[in-house]
């Protein structure tokens, strides 16, 4: 948790004002400080403080869209990937709606407590599994080759078995982060050892998923492809 500060500058340079064409939203990303003489880490830290609703209320966000609020969550979220450098916790309560003094609409990403630093081989795992969406079989494949890729050994029988698993408890569902998960679980059935990091990338998924959701969109990408003109 070092150069903790550093690092979070390093995120709100990237992404303070993040918006998109017909939006009437754009990012704010708060800025935090470190306490004198305590160090430089996560939890010696002071977060510039935002009024404003979260989004676990929506019913609380009158006068607001919350599908072009989580629209542009998800767009700025690919951003993250392609960067690097990922906020660790994604859910409602870590996103603040506010209007500024200016007038203009403002949606704070706040608790920024960890990121997860994705190196090529985790952008490429992210966005190779985006493209397969639907296909339970190809996600597989992509999860069990970077499992490999980072020294894990799995054998053709359980290969087997996570498959059959798989394909089993899906049930018909079509959303990357639902066939994601059900392989996580088949993973712990065969007592694979997960890298933190891919459980950290997964539970984000998910909570990304819920958030657009709650906005009426069926799935990631919808949200990531929406345009409030059309």
């Amino acid at each position: 948790y070092g150069n903790f500060i550093e690092r979070d500058e390093d995120f709100h340079r990237k992404h303070h004002g993040f918006s998109a064409p017909n939006y009437e939203y754009s990012l704010y990303i708060p800025k935090s400080k470190g306490i004198p003489g305590k160090g430089n880490n996560r939890y010696i830290k002071r977060e510039e403080h935002i009024h404003g609703e979260t989004l676990v209320r929506p019913e609380k966000l009158e006068g607001h869209d919350l599908r072009q609020i989580t629209s542009l969550i998800a767009k700025n979220y690919i951003r993250q990937i392609m960067d690097g450098q990922v906020h660790a916790d994604i859910h409602p309560g870590n996103f603040m709606v506010f209007t500024d003094t200016e007038g203009r609409k403002q949606v704070a990403v706040i608790d920024r407590n960890n990121f997860i630093e994705l190196d090529q081989k985790d952008k490429t795992l992210l966005f190779t599994l985006q493209s397969k969406i639907s296909q339970s079989g190809a996600v597989i494949v992509e999860l069990l080759d970077y499992l490999r890729k980072n020294g894990l050994e799995i054998t053709t029988e359980q290969e087997s078995r996570i498959r059959k698993s798989v394909e089993k408890n899906l049930d018909g569902k079509t959303e990357i982060s639902d066939i994601v998960s059900g392989i996580m679980l088949a993973f712990r059935q065969e007592k694979i050892k997960v890298p933190l990091k891919l459980t950290l990338m997964v539970k984000n998924l998910n909570g990304l998923r819920h958030l657009v959701k709650k906005a009426g969109f069926q799935s990631i990408a919808e949200a990531i492809n929406y345009n409030p003109m059309r």
